[in-house]
């Protein structure tokens, strides 16, 4: 039943390459433009219940009455599958900053095309991980594939794929599995045709009153009861720049460079009990010359908090001493809880390879993440579930990452997400880079890994496999976006 993670990858990278093409895509043009005329008439709703899936959700008009104690939006495209939500992800998900998701496919995946429910599954978990990963404290429903009449020949592979979904969830504290399969069944276990319109495949008004008790109970309410952490803390963003460039709205902004010493509030304004602290102190200045148009992955961000920067450097510049490192100190963190770190850092007009490394230290061993800042304007660094000491305190230093080739090897650290999560968000997620690959002078290069590489472009297409030797493969590439596969991660690679 698995696909390779590579290969789970490469439809991520699809999903968010404009060039990328879908032979269904054309099937629900008025599906998205109807909704994204809907959001822009009332305005784009946040931290959502969000109801995404096939016509068994679209044809419940009144979802929004059956559950008042619930912020409801539903984004549900009638003869869908998964990998058409898949595909729309940024249509029917990403904008809504989902609370929880809750996903009903499979009727149309496993009668109307030729999937098994193995591969059904797979679709299922790369959903799954795209939920994860861009919201990782998000809850996720699975709604079983419902017993129509109509279908009854697709009954054995409806039957394992509920199984397959249930025996995932059940690994997972994050992910829930709604039965509806067994409670509209008989004694004798045929469909209870009692629950279905005339085409014996839609439900009727009974169906919904049955499905209504079902879920209920999983559902995510407004009022923070149920299972809603009325102590939930929201994400923490932090702009690193001078005080005459600051991000407006709920946001941090550092410009003290050497002895910061504040607290910070969250994404809703409230006051956090999280202490930042500069405690080996940056360049004295800075860094001005960052994008102001972030794109891709960096889009998270804003272009005020883009385009400036703290840094310093290794070695010495000119008359000024070496700045080996910058260090934050953040305390006042839980300590039983686990913190993930989205980090921008941008050099426009550089060409040489700027790469900056963020260590985290806390409970356990220091985890790192690196990024190149030269040129950069739509790449992260991203290290997930860093667990505090038993006082509460997660330490980050900055410094010059190991492929960083600049002569005084300057570092840059320009905005900051913090997520916190009562448990590990990171589980089930595809590998998350901790180096970057980069391609110069007709050769792939990775730190200095030893080990097999595959490099395929976003067809698929393998373009290139061998033994990669102390961070040395050579290889011939044309401009574009790649995933090289090695034996420790997975990675993007854009050859310009």
């Amino acid at each position: 039943m698995k696909k390779s993670i590579c290969l789970i990858y490469i439809l991520l990278l699809l999903v968010v390459t404009a060039n990328a093409q879908y032979p269904r895509a054309s099937l629900w043009t008025q599906d998205m433009a109807n909704f994204a005329a809907v959001d822009a008439a009332g305005g784009v709703q946040k931290e959502v219940v969000l109801f995404a899936g096939s016509s068994t959700f679209r044809m419940w008009n009144t979802l929004q009455s059956d559950f008042p104690e619930s912020k409801i939006l539903n984004r549900s495209f009638g003869g869908s599958i998964m990998t058409d939500l898949i595909y729309f992800f940024g249509q029917v998900v990403a904008p809504y900053s989902p609370r929880q998701v809750v996903l009903y496919e499979g009727d149309n995946d496993l009668n109307e095309t030729a999937k098994t429910a193995e591969q059904f599954m797979d679709d299922v978990i790369t959903m799954i991980r795209m939920i994860n990963i861009y919201y990782p404290n998000a809850k996720i429903l699975l709604v079983s594939i419902k017993p129509s009449p109509s279908r009854i020949a697709a009954f054995p592979k409806y039957e394992e794929a509920n199984r397959l979904m249930k025996a995932y969830a059940d690994k997972y504290t994050y992910i829930d599995y709604a039965d509806t399969w067994t409670p509209m069944l008989k004694q004798d276990g045929t469909p209870e045709t009692a629950y279905f319109g005339s085409d014996m495949l839609h439900m009727n008004a009974s169906g919904y009153v049955l499905w209504k008790t079902i879920l209920e109970p999983f559902l995510l309410k407004s009022n923070g009861s149920s299972e809603e952490n009325p102590d939930a803390k929201g994400d923490v963003f932090i702009d690193f720049g001078p005080s005459s460039a600051t991000t407006p709205g709920n946001w941090n902004n550092i410009a003290d460079h050497q002895a910061a010493n504040v607290i910070l509030i969250d994404d809703r304004g409230l006051e956090t009990s999280i202490r930042l602290q500069v405690t080996d102190p940056f360049y004295n200045g800075f860094n001005n010359s960052g994008t102001n148009s972030p794109t891709g992955n960096a889009a998270v961000f804003p272009g005020t908090a883009t385009i400036d920067n703290f840094f310093g450097h290794v070695n010495a510049w000119g008359t000024t001493p070496a700045n080996p490192t910058g260090v934050i100190r953040l305390s006042g963190l839980d300590p039983a809880g686990y913190y993930s770190f989205t980090i921008f850092s941008s050099r426009v007009g550089a060409s040489d390879i700027r790469e900056t490394k963020y260590t985290f230290e806390g409970a356990g061993e220091s985890v790192h993440s690196l990024l190149n800042s030269s040129g950069n304007t739509s790449e992260v660094a991203i290290t997930k579930d860093v667990r505090p000491t038993s006082e509460g305190v997660i330490t980050i230093t900055v410094t010059a990452g190991p492929n960083n080739n600049q002569a005084e090897k300057f570092y840059y650290l320009g905005a900051m997400r913090i997520e916190y999560s009562e448990s590990p968000s990171a589980v089930n997620t595809p590998v998350v880079s901790l180096t970057q690959a980069y391609y110069t002078n007709g050769a792939l290069r990775i730190n200095d890994y030893t080990g097999r590489v595959k490099i395929d472009d976003l067809t698929g297409k393998r373009v290139g496999e061998g033994q990669m030797q102390s961070g040395y493969f050579p290889v011939l590439l044309t401009p574009g976006i790649y995933v090289v596969c090695s034996e420790k991660e997975n990675l993007k690679l854009m050859v310009k």
